[in-house]
C-alpha cells in the first residue's frame, strides 16, 4: 500500500494554504486509522520548507486525524529534533523515530541503529502502545 508515501509526497509539494481543501491528504490518514493504524508524518524535514510552513501543514493534518510525527531521523539535525519535538508536543502528537533502514538500499544503516548516535528511545514505542490501547 502506497498511501503513507503518497501522503508525504502530496504534502511536500503543496503550499500550506492549499491543504485545507485537499482531500487527497485526508484519505490516506482516514485509511490508516480505519485499518487500526496510527497515521504518522514521516521525516518532515525532507519537505524542505521553513518550520512555519511545516507547522501549518502539520496543523491541518492533525485536524484530519494525524497522530504522530517522526521527530528522530538520521536526516534531522539536533535543532530539527528539538523543533519537531516541540511541534509534536504542542499538537498532542506521538513522537516517533526511525533509523531509515531499507535493507541493502541504505548502505551503513543497520536495523535499529542509525548513523552516529541515533537511537530511538523506548518511550516512543510506549506512546504508540498507549495510544492504540486507548482506542
Amino acid at each position: 500500500m502506497q498511501l503513507p508515501i503518497r501522503l508525504y509526497r502530496i504534502a511536500a509539494r503543496r503550499p500550506p494554504s492549499s491543504l485545507a481543501t485537499n482531500s487527497q491528504l485526508f484519505l490516506p490518514i482516514a485509511t490508516i486509522r480505519n485499518a487500526g493504524g496510527l497515521a504518522v508524518l514521516a521525516h518532515p524535514r525532507q519537505m524542505q520548507r521553513p518550520f512555519a510552513e511545516i507547522r501549518a501543514i502539520v496543523e491541518q493534518l492533525v485536524a484530519w486525524g494525524l497522530e504522530g510525527m517522526e521527530v528522530i531521523h538520521p536526516d534531522h539535525s539536533a535543532d530539527d529534533v528539538r523543533m519537531f519535538g516541540l511541534m509534536a508536543e504542542r499538537q498532542g502528537l506521538i513522537v516517533t523515530g526511525g533509523t531509515d533502514f531499507h535493507g541493502h538500499l541504505r548502505h551503513g544503516v543497520q536495523l535499529g541503529v542509525g548513523h552516529g548516535r541515533l537511537r530511538v528511545p523506548p518511550e516512543c514505542v510506549a506512546q504508540i502502545r498507549q495510544r492504540l490501547a486507548a482506542r
